[in-house]
């Protein structure tokens, strides 16, 4: 790291209003100085951007060091350390990354993977007086750490072709989760191809000392209308607990906790407030397409087309995706226990189906008065279709060789059959349109 990534407004301002005209507007009505500038960093796929919940910088000898390093020059500290050594107000220019914190078990995904023009880090910092914002110790690393192949890749002589060709330090991967580690092996070997980065502007101590300054009036109505915005789920989320409680209470469920949390994590990824998943159809979440080459080419995955699985918002529009969540793959932040061990993943399916029927039906009645917020009215717009690869009895599940039919993202016609057994898609639950 060194002064060369120091950038000036007049530097940077046509890549800043590329990706977010409206704030760099407002910045360029400021016509900010050389007090106000900012660092801009490029970050190759993978790496952590945060780690730990501290802010790290990729050395030339590509080590990762922490913003609290002794080699990490003061001046930087002071600029970049004001938001408790975690990132500062960010924004990224070009590419994407993803904040969450890893469980072990499950990756906890923030905001899903953060697009380009996002501003993002402002909530410690807007604050007046102090914060009830904790600082976890989240990671966040360019492109997206919640990726997966929807096919199995655990062949072990299939991978080790993968190994000698990219010198891939890991072994064949046992778990979804473990895939990203392969990825980001082969997309920064340097037979690889054209590196895939990030690039990620961090906004100095300074941008956040005029907060009783008239002519900064529309900087921080910007930043604060943002903030208020991204956090109206949260903000509203014990009611919404409450609003579930009675609805259990009511109908006498005794569904278990964890069932209800799948349930109401289905409803939140509907609403966009959380992320679910959907095959990738660009490279912003990372160099997808020459991954799927590697596993083509190289790899050798014979019989379907590789299909990488990303993060997804789901949001009505000209870009829609239906959306996928999988039991094979939880994200959900609340950790109940199943109510008994040998729970198979089918009847996991029927209970939360129920369930999820109950909520539905009973928030769409407006008994409790919720007909004036979004959950009230994408439910009205969505259908919840639930597949498992064995239906044995189960006909209130659908087989998972229709999903296809129902996704025009995903590929796959009589010559290349669905994998039916793709541990992703083979107990998931698809979030589409209505009929």
């Amino acid at each position: 790291m060194d002064w060369s990534f120091i950038k000036y407004w007049e530097e940077i301002k046509t890549d800043f209003i590329k990706v977010n005209s409206e704030f760099g507007k407002i910045i360029d009505k400021l016509s900010p100085g050389k007090k106000h500038y900012f660092y801009c960093v490029e970050y190759p796929y993978g790496t952590n951007i945060l780690q730990h919940g501290k802010l790290c910088f990729l050395k030339d000898d590509n080590h990762l060091v922490p913003i609290t390093s002794p080699s990490i020059n003061n001046t930087i500290k002071e600029d970049l350390g004001y938001n408790f050594g975690a990132n500062p107000v960010s924004i990224l220019l070009e590419n994407t990354a993803e904040l969450f914190t890893d469980l072990g078990n499950r990756i906890v995904t923030l905001y899903g993977v953060i697009q380009p023009g996002l501003v993002f880090g402002t909530w410690p910092v807007l604050s007046i007086n102090y914060t009830n914002t904790p600082i976890l110790s989240w990671d966040m690393v360019s492109g997206a750490r919640s990726i997966l192949m929807a096919q199995k890749i655990s062949d072990k002589q299939s991978h080790a072709n993968l190994k000698k060709t990219f010198d891939i330090k890991h072994d064949v991967p046992r778990t979804m989760i473990e895939h990203w580690h392969i990825f980001k092996d082969i997309a920064n070997h340097k037979s690889f191809g054209e590196p895939w980065k990030t690039k990620i502007l961090f906004f100095t101590k300074d941008w956040f000392q005029h907060k009783n300054d008239p002519e900064w009036r529309d900087f921080y109505l910007y930043l604060y209308r943002k903030a208020w915005d991204g956090s109206d789920f949260w903000r509203n989320q014990f009611q919404w607990d409450l609003i579930f409680s009675i609805i259990q209470k009511d109908k006498n469920i005794k569904s278990s906790l964890h069932f209800a949390s799948t349930a109401r994590q289905l409803i939140a990824i509907a609403a966009s407030a959380v992320t679910g998943f959907a095959p990738a159809t660009d490279n912003f979440a990372g160099p997808i397409d020459r991954i799927v080459q590697a596993y083509k080419n190289i790899y050798n995955l014979f019989g379907y087309p590789p299909t990488v699985i990303t993060p997804n918002t789901f949001v009505f529009g000209e870009n829609f995706r239906p959306t996928y969540y999988s039991l094979n793959f939880p994200t959900s932040t609340e950790f109940a226990f199943k109510p008994r061990e040998r729970t198979s993943l089918i009847s996991e399916l029927c209970e939360t189906k129920e369930l999820l029927q109950v909520y539905i039906e009973e928030l769409l009645s407006n008994k409790l008065n919720v007909n004036t917020t979004q959950i009230y009215k994408v439910l009205q717009q969505v259908d919840f279709n639930f597949f498992h690869s064995d239906l044995s009895q189960h006909k209130e599940i659908q087989s998972t060789q229709h999903i296809a039919k129902t996704d025009s993202n995903l590929s796959y016609d009589n010559n290349t059959p669905f994998p039916i057994n793709s541990p992703f898609f083979r107990s998931c639950i698809q979030i589409n349109k209505k009929k």
